[in-house]
């Protein structure tokens, strides 16, 4: 809701000097010297001001967004999942809801694309990032990333537009660009 950018909570000074030293360039204040990488993670003074207005409207974005994904997991067709918050007391905030499907996501979401919804593959393993590639193999995370679609979920959308994604992903899974391999 900030444009990309974010805050640190925390009660913990030793935490808080951390973090300031690392969105300030790894830099100490004390001597001006870098102590560790860091980058310019600071947020700029329009950019908190958009997040403290967003905060106001937060448990509204959370309700709106937890309406879509639990109308997504009453009418999605069978074959696809949805992980559930596995323990009591956790709430999602439900930012961007991922599914698996029991097909390879990418010639779905083109499909998809060419029906006017815009879905997107979850986001690529950390051991497939060249700067963390180990050559390890992971199966689990690599299956999780080929399955897994996020569909429409801004807090705009309404049932008429939820309704129109599921349709759509009905059609591409029942024709042949959706289909099982």
């Amino acid at each position: 809701t900030t444009g990309g950018g974010g805050m640190v909570l925390t009660r913990s000074e030793k935490l808080a000097a951390s973090v300031r030293r690392l969105a300030h360039h790894g830099l100490s204040r004390a001597d001006g010297a870098s102590t560790t990488l860091g980058g310019n993670y600071r947020l700029p003074a329009f950019q908190a001001a958009l997040g403290l207005s967003q905060l106001k409207r937060l448990e509204e974005s959370i309700k709106a967004k937890a309406q879509t994904t639990g109308d997504y997991m009453m009418t999605l067709p069978d074959g696809i999942d949805y992980q559930v918050p596995p323990m009591a007391g956790v709430m999602p905030n439900f930012w961007m809801p991922a599914f698996l499907l029991d097909r390879p996501a990418a010639p779905v979401i083109s499909a998809l694309a060419t029906q006017g919804v815009q879905a997107r593959a979850v986001w690529w393993p950390l051991h497939r990032q060249p700067w963390f590639a180990t050559g390890q193999s992971m199966p689990v995370a690599d299956d999780l990333h080929q399955r897994g679609i996020i569909l429409p979920c801004s807090v705009g959308l309404s049932a008429t537009d939820r309704t129109a994604v599921v349709a759509a992903l009905r059609c591409v899974l029942d024709t042949a660009d959706g289909a099982a391999p």
